[in-house]
């Protein structure tokens, strides 16, 4: 943590006060302040620094009448059940306390297997022989448990692990061992157990314009939120007699660009090369949002492979006449 605090002048002596957040999480044990009283470089650069204005070697002790789980680590894979649970004092020097702890195959903690125990002692370390055993229990089976002063319930503190025989290491095989993960693009769905993509939805525009003269082709045309492309496309009805057909990813909801010029100026999507009549510099050079084939058997033939090889299940079509 660095704060920063700019006052005018210090001359011999001078009492400055600060107050600092604790953090009750990292913020346990001994703490080193760094102090350093100097003039901003925007104001002046030095070419000697630090030789009488830093003190670096201030420490003090934050204490803390929390406990917290240490053996076995979270998520560890134990080979064996022959486990002691052991649980550190965020103060070594505590006077004599009482602590629960419990132990169960869920981290609701109300199966008929759970197990609990209140110990009282001064000591740093407290440890707990739950007396585990694998009967009744299917193989690989997660534990959880957790520990708390007696006397402040709503402190507990969660490790969990599993147990596989004759196997050491770390995992996540529970799904409640991954409520506290950090999940980008992922929804951790706690009452069925799954994990789910975030639902996402754009508003897709299809204008039609019948057999268009030359000059109202641009009147075909598509919208995704209201956008052109890249999210859309115009002058669609440039092939007649014909079909056009946008593909729509479903993983990321945009349309499949043809093999054209890109933003950087050189030729992008060599892999969607399909026989289609706008590829390449063939209708407009830059990529365009959809694929042009006329009535010939060639192109209804590179249609068709289009369609049944190379657009997933899933994905959306949109055709156009």
């Amino acid at each position: 943590m660095i704060i920063t605090k700019q006052v005018n002048g210090i001359d011999y002596e001078k009492t400055i006060r600060f107050s600092f957040p604790v953090d009750g999480e990292n913020g346990i044990g001994e703490n080193t302040l760094r102090i350093e009283a100097d003039l901003p470089l925007s104001v002046v650069e030095e070419k000697i620094d630090n030789t009488n204005n830093l003190i670096d070697q201030s420490s003090f002790f934050i204490g803390s009448s929390e406990i917290f789980p240490i053996v076995p680590y979270d998520f560890a894979v134990v080979p064996d059940l022959y486990v002691r649970l052991k649980a550190n004092t965020g103060y070594p020097f505590l006077q004599s306390a009482r602590y629960l702890m419990e132990l169960d195959t869920t981290d609701t903690y109300d199966s008929p297997f759970k197990k609990q125990t209140t110990i009282q002692q001064a000591t740093a370390v407290i440890e707990w022989d739950p007396q585990l055993s694998t009967s009744g229990l299917p193989d690989s089976t997660v534990f959880f448990w957790r520990v708390t002063p007696e006397n402040e319930p709503d402190k507990w503190r969660e490790f969990s692990f599993q147990y596989i025989a004759d196997e050491v290491g770390w995992g996540q095989d529970h799904f409640f061992q991954y409520k506290n993960n950090r999940f980008d693009l992922l929804d951790y769905n706690r009452a069925q157990r799954v994990f789910n993509f975030p639902e996402a939805s754009r508003e897709l525009f299809v204008q039609v314009f019948g057999n268009p003269a030359v000059a109202e082709l641009d009147d075909s045309y598509y919208t995704l939120d209201g956008q052109i492309a890249p999210l859309g496309e115009y002058g669609i009805a440039s092939i007649r007699p014909g079909f056009a057909v946008v593909v729509i990813d479903s993983t990321e909801l945009k349309p499949w660009g043809t093999y054209g010029v890109g933003p950087n100026g050189t030729f992008i999507n060599e892999d969607r090369r399909y026989g289609n009549n706008n590829d390449g510099t063939a209708h407009r050079t830059r990529v365009e949002y959809f694929f042009t084939f006329d009535t010939s058997d060639v192109q209804m033939a590179s249609m068709r492979d289009m369609i049944e090889q190379h657009v997933d299940d899933g994905h959306y079509l949109l055709f156009y006449t």
